[in-house]
């Protein structure tokens, strides 16, 4: 599966998304997400400049399919994350 594909797929499940567990750091929290046969998990990281980092992998496969990250101050939802971070594949 190429990119593009891989990022239609994912993309289509995030109307499917759950969020399965939740942890609160501060002002900035921990997501574990599912999402179709896609699982995400997304935290905060300070140490690469302020930016939430995201995960995307099948579940039940160890192998991650993306990482990414995007600037804490280009968030205004969780889904917005998603969706910006799989324009890395288009």
């Amino acid at each position: 599966m190429n990119k593009a594909e891989l990022s239609n797929e994912i993309g289509k499940s995030l109307k499917q998304l759950t969020i399965i567990d939740k942890k609160i750091y501060s002002k900035y929290g921990m997501w574990r997400l599912e999402f179709g046969k896609w699982e995400a998990t997304v935290y905060p990281s300070f140490l690469m400049g302020n930016t939430f980092v995201i995960e995307i992998k099948e579940k039940g496969v160890p192998e991650i399919k993306h990482l990414g990250q995007l600037p804490f101050e280009k968030i205004d939802s969780l889904k917005e994350l998603l969706e910006n971070i799989l324009n890395d594949y288009r």
